[in-house]
This record gives C-alpha cells, sequence and structure tokens, in this order.
C-alpha cells in the first residue's frame, strides 16, 4: 500500500472520515530522534493512498487514532521526555477540521511514566460504553519486572471544556446564546456556570447538550462585571472540568452629547452636555483654544455609572466671558475620550 524505500515505518493506524474517504497515520523516520506522524488519504477504502505528509511535527514512537463526535480526528502518540530514549509520555493532538490532514498539539499529558521504570506504548483508543468518554488502551513494559508488555488501560473521567463562543461580550446584554465545545460532557446535561473573584457565580437559563462535546446555553450578562470570567462544567457525576478566563466581559464605550454647542451668551442657553458611561469611573471635561490654550475644567471626578449632564455658559476658569470662535471639549473617562467642537458667538 505505501512504500517507504528505506526510512522505516510503523504502527499504522486507519480511521474513516466522515466524507467517506479512509485516512492513514503511521510513524516514520531514520532515527529514533526524527520518528513523526505521517499521514495519507485513500478515497477507495484502502486500495490506493495519495503521497504521505507530515501531520504534526513532535517526535513520536506509536500513534493511535480516533474520530470525534464531531468529526475531527484526535491521535495519541508515545513520545520520550528530554533527556530519555524510552516513550515515557503519552501526548494527544487534535485535527484542525474533519479533513484531518492538519493537526494541533494539545496542552498537558494524557499518560506518563517515570523513565527509570520503562516504556509506554501502542495507544488504542476507543469509546466507552457509556458513550460520552474514551478509554485509551495502552502497553507498558518495565524490563526490570517482566520481559514482556502488559496492556494496559486509561478511562478519563472529568468533563473538559476547550471554549465557549462568543467568548468576548458587552454587558448591555439581557440574554446571550452560548456555545461550549469540549470532550466528555455526561449524557445528562452538565451543570454549567461562569466565576469571577469577587462575584456572584453567573448560572444560564438553561443548558442543551447537543452531544459528548458540545453545549449550548444563554447566560444574562447585563451590568456583570468587566473582566476575565472562568468556565466551569460539571459532569453528572459531579466530576468537575475548567477553563480559566474563557468568557471576557466587557463593557462599551461611552458616548458625548451636545445641545446648543452653537452658543449664543447673550441669549442666556448654556451648552448642555450629556456624557454615558457604562461602568464607574473617573472623569475629566475640559475646554480648550483651538491652539491648545486650556480655559475651563468643567468636571474632574470619580463619575457614577449612567449620565452626567453638565452646562457651560462661555466663561473662562476666572469666570470672565470667552471671546468668539471655536473651541474644543475633551472628554475622558472609563473606554472614553471624545473631542466635541462648541462654537462661541458674541
Amino acid at each position: 500500500r505505501l512504500d517507504n524505500g528505506a526510512v522505516p515505518l510503523s504502527s499504522p493506524k486507519v480511521v474513516k472520515l466522515t466524507d467517506g474517504s479512509w485516512r492513514l497515520f503511521f510513524v516514520s523516520g531514520a532515527s529514533a530522534a526524527a520518528r513523526r506522524i505521517y499521514t495519507a488519504r485513500s478515497t477507495d477504502q484502502g486500495l490506493t493512498w495519495g503521497s504521505p505528509a507530515a501531520a504534526l511535527q513532535a517526535v513520536a514512537y506509536d500513534v493511535g487514532a480516533n474520530v470525534l463526535t464531531n468529526g475531527r480526528v484526535r491521535l495519541y502518540f508515545s513520545q520520550p521526555l528530554t533527556g530519555s530514549s524510552s516513550a515515557t509520555v503519552i501526548l494527544s493532538a487534535l485535527s484542525s477540521d474533519t479533513g484531518a490532514s492538519a493537526f494541533y498539539l494539545e496542552s498537558g499529558i494524557r499518560v506518563s511514566t517515570s523513565a527509570a521504570s520503562g516504556a509506554l506504548g501502542s495507544p488504542v483508543p476507543v469509546a466507552a460504553t457509556d458513550t460520552f468518554r474514551w478509554r485509551l488502551y495502552y502497553d507498558f513494559f518495565d524490563p526490570g519486572v517482566v520481559s514482556t508488555a502488559d496492556v494496559h488501560t486509561a478511562l478519563t473521567g472529568a468533563p473538559a471544556p476547550a471554549s465557549i463562543s462568543p467568548n468576548r461580550v458587552l454587558n448591555v446584554q439581557s440574554t446571550v446564546s452560548f456555545t461550549v465545545d469540549g470532550d466528555v460532557f455526561s449524557q445528562t446535561a452538565p451543570t454549567v456556570f461562569l466565576s469571577q473573584s469577587g462575584q456572584p457565580n453567573l448560572l444560564p437559563s438553561a443548558v442543551t447538550r447537543v452531544d459528548d462535546q458540545t453545549l449550548t446555553m444563554t447566560f444574562d450578562v447585563l451590568y456583570q462585571s468587566p473582566g476575565p470570567w472562568d468556565l466551569t462544567v460539571v459532569n453528572a457525576d459531579s466530576r468537575t472540568g475548567a477553563a480559566p478566563g474563557a468568557l471576557s466581559i466587557e463593557f462599551p464605550g461611552g458616548s458625548v452629547g451636545l445641545v446648543n454647542n452653537l452658543l449664543r451668551p447673550r441669549d442666556g442657553v448654556p451648552v448642555t452636555i450629556t456624557v454615558t458611561t457604562f461602568v464607574a469611573g473617573h472623569l475629566r471635561l475640559t475646554l480648550h483654544a483651538l491652539d491648545g490654550r486650556p480655559v475651563r475644567t468643567l468636571y474632574d471626578a470619580p463619575g457614577a455609572k449612567g449620565r452626567l449632564t453638565l452646562t457651560w455658559d462661555g466663561l473662562d476658569a476666572g469666570g470672565a466671558p470667552v471671546a468668539s470662535g471655536v473651541y474644543l471639549l475633551r472628554t475622558v473617562g472609563p473606554k472614553l475620550d471624545v473631542k466635541s467642537k462648541i462654537i462661541v458667538i458674541r
């Protein structure tokens, strides 16, 4: 099926993709340090294969593969730790799409052993009978104990939320629909909440389990504290997984409105200035001439969330009338830095 010439290849694994084609993964390299995972695709049920290409740029001694509920492929592969020649850890990588031609390394170690006590290899992942967890079979060889390897097994436990979408929202919305992607979500819909230090947990109005990798829900983020929020998923068996800082709640930028910014002081009607902010913070409103010369500070103090209304009657800081001309009002506050023009006609 494949001829790799003088370069050894080993550990062939085949999966069927969602489009009906087959994808082969194998390990190849001229030396132990050069071993990498390669992949090839077949559209005739494995009779012929396309040209192999590297799937992941990471040292790999053995590889296993499985197709997830969403059609993407996860690879498990054994690898030595730095300074060791024995495969002492099993890592994983996830495909970028259902075509499974490119992968990115997932964080963390799936299974490990110390270099002094043997080696791991031949990872074989299968779906567990509860349909939402995965069981990994692998061999473990300890030359100090036995001369042949034993087959061991490991079972996924806690849910593994990976991301929430959208991951950035404004706190002016009372109902926002979210999708949580990850893995190992129990058949009975898990409990989901958002948390931030110093704030009460934010609970969704409903959680729907789409499958073992996808949850949907709605949150009310109106007036919630800005900043990063941690996402936590609790399965029906009380096992918990978290994605720190998964959601960023932000406040929108403020605004400045002017009424009567064509000021005629003899009419006795001042300029009305309305500043709207969505979070409490320091506000500063200053008037300047076009050449930058300061004219008057209208406000310079902490401001509450909401609306602040001020007026200007055309007088400078000393109480004297300003000359006719164009003046700039600069308003600075939380996520707010606005320059507005005021024209004075005497």
